[in-house]
């Protein structure tokens, strides 16, 4: 059960160290945009991945206010890479 709470905790970590990467490699290497666009998508697929394993394995726990901050962070990112789709296409 301890490992159910501290998983949570170590996926916001590391969404958190993602996000600061990719916004220092946007800021930093400007001539690499397109390479902080294909960050954003495998970072957003490896939180597909994670979210959808903890959908089949842990949905029978009862955890779901210590899943929510990594949840909202995971529709966040959605809705950028979303954003950014729609932006190219315009």
């Amino acid at each position: 059960m301890f490992v159910l709470k501290v998983l949570p905790i170590l996926i916001f970590l590391l969404q958190v160290i993602s996000i600061v990467h990719l916004y220092t490699v946007y800021k930093t290497e400007n001539a690499h945009v397109p390479m902080a666009f294909i960050e954003l998508n495998i970072i957003v697929l490896i939180n597909i991945v994670i979210f959808i394993c903890i959908y089949f394995f842990l949905h029978k726990f009862q955890l779901r206010s210590v899943w929510s901050i990594p949840l909202i962070i995971f529709f966040l990112l959605m809705l950028m890479l979303s954003i950014f789709y729609i932006w190219m296409i315009l």
